[in-house]
């Protein structure tokens, strides 16, 4: 797993967050801070003393705090240093779009998305990185 989230089961935000990432194809650990001792301390302890739900902790020991799935997707390429395939930059526009409830990002968004990807492809190409970016 790339990271946790901590939620409970009445958060609104939460839900939309699961569920989101659940149509994305994201995997994630759930934990129920109200269900499992010391969570919800752990969640005030990134959060500034504040028990906000959803949290995420990633991986590196980073965390975010009622983030978009766009948000998390971003943070899993990050995490994963890895690049996208012609077919996964496919997906990811498509996930993209789907984000947007189906609003059309127009050129200018999605030329920055293919020249950053050509970026990383320059930067990383036959490197450790080249596997797909979205597995969990």
């Amino acid at each position: 797993m790339s990271f946790v989230m901590y939620s409970t089961t009445w958060c609104g935000y939460c839900q939309r967050l699961k569920s989101q990432l659940a149509e994305l194809g994201v995997t994630f650990e759930e934990i129920n801070i109200e269900e499992v001792p010391g969570t919800a301390e752990i969640v005030e302890k990134v959060n500034g003393g504040n028990r906000t739900v959803p949290t995420l902790v990633y991986s590196d020991g980073t965390a975010m705090t009622n983030p978009s799935a766009k948000q998390v997707v971003e943070k899993l390429a990050t995490l994963k240093g890895q690049l996208l395939s012609n077919s996964e930059q496919s997906r990811f526009m498509l996930q993209l779009l789907k984000l947007n409830r189906g609003a059309n990002p127009g050129p200018t968004a999605l030329c920055e998305i293919n020249c950053q990807i050509d970026q990383g492809r320059r930067s990383f190409s036959g490197g450790p990185f080249a596997s797909p970016i979205l597995e969990a």
